[in-house]
């Protein structure tokens, strides 16, 4: 065995040049928490997975991979190359993003929409996950439908893991006790529905479903509020706008019987099986991918899935600020990487890989689902 002996000077000066060094990269778990630093380089892609010039082309040695570039360029500007016809026409519609207060004050989302629309983001579907939050989508609908050219539009509901709170709140004594809310939130999402923004604004119930991987202490609670969600749903003729993490045969159960009536999208789809993929799309359902499908981590997303998806069954998503597309720059925010609507290119560039199919084909059609099912202009 050979050592290498390093003097003390050598050691200071080593450390120093390394305290020089830029800034390193950072990687995301994807599950929303604080970045941790990356203990080497990125890995060159493959060429095949290499981002293609607007008219479909080969990248050449000359021109960087445009979704590498340097992290000052990401917090001064757009982070990648947009995803345009070759006449300059956006053409990527983003159906879910969680832009409201709880994420992202107002002062964010006029800058969050300019760099969706340099992205070439044509549409975004502002997501509701509460009844706070619900009336918070459509009021941003209103304040910010076509900033930059970009349309606006959202979803009301409650989200499984909310569900709970939804039903329940703590009274003096520390008791959980059903309130006001938990007897008339049905009623409630309705109202929003079928208020003047909503009936503007609101293009799906949702998002709602189960999640048995984050919330297992109450899934009672969770099959309560989505089928009520499901009846109001089929009651005011929106679409479906759903979620589902661990839960499949129970989400299934309860979801077949209205699907006769109404259209549902899963969003963020990353359940590994391939025949569960596929009973979804028996059922009828559309299917929403988000950043999860650049995870390449084992037991993160199962990459055969996305061949059962039929195209006109496909759509992208950002599911900001989740879920940001593994090996991604990105912009900071309060010192955690935070997702954009901007960043759904590398969704569809990494589908581009995994079917075949141009990029340009992948955004074109996947926009042309979404225009069709949320019924959008």
């Amino acid at each position: 065995m050979i050592v290498t002996v390093i003097s003390r000077k050598s050691f200071a000066e080593m450390r120093k040049s390394l305290l020089k060094a830029p800034s390193e990269s950072f990687t995301s778990d994807n599950d929303g928490h604080r970045p941790r630093p990356r203990s080497k380089p990125l890995a060159p892609r493959s060429s095949s997975e290499e981002a293609s010039p607007p008219n479909g082309g080969n990248t050449t040695a000359n021109n960087p991979d445009p979704d590498q570039v340097p992290r000052e360029a990401i917090q001064a500007s757009l982070p990648i190359r947009p995803i345009k016809d070759g006449k300059g026409k956006a053409l990527l519609i983003d159906i879910c993003a969680n832009l409201t207060k709880s994420y992202y004050s107002q002062e964010e989302i006029r800058p969050i929409l300019r760099r969706a629309a340099k992205a070439g983001i044509t549409h975004i579907i502002v997501t509701g996950t509460n009844a706070s939050r619900s009336k918070q989508a459509l009021e941003l609908c209103s304040r910010f439908d076509g900033t930059d050219g970009i349309t606006l539009r959202c979803t009301v509901g409650i989200h499984p893991c909310d569900a709970f709170s939804a039903l329940y709140k703590k009274d003096d004594n520390k008791q959980y006790y059903l309130c006001h809310l938990g007897r008339t939130y049905d009623t409630e999402l309705e109202k929003f529905v079928k208020s003047d923004l909503g009936r503007r604004y609101c293009v799906a119930i949702g998002e709602c479903g189960s999640d048995y991987y984050r919330d297992k202490d109450h899934v009672q609670e969770q099959k309560q509020v989505f089928r009520k969600q499901l009846a109001l749903a089929q009651k005011v003729g929106l679409l479906l706008f759903l979620h589902c993490r661990n839960a499949h045969e129970d989400f299934m159960n309860i979801l077949k019987p209205f699907l006769g009536c109404v259209k549902a999208v899963v969003h963020c789809h990353t359940d590994p099986s391939i025949r569960n993929t596929k009973e979804l799309v028996d059922a009828g359902c559309y299917i929403g991918l988000s950043g999860m499908v650049r995870d390449e981590r084992p037991g993160r997303f199962n990459p055969d899935i996305v061949q059962y998806i039929p195209e006109d069954r496909l759509i992208v998503e950002s599911d900001s600020p989740f879920l940001i597309p593994r090996t991604t720059p990105s912009r900071k925010r309060d010192q955690h990487r935070s997702n954009e609507p901007c960043l759904v290119p590398f969704v569809v560039r990494r589908i581009s890989h995994l079917t075949g199919r141009s990029e340009l084909e992948i955004a074109h059609k996947s926009a042309k689902v979404a225009k069709e099912f949320f019924r959008l202009e």
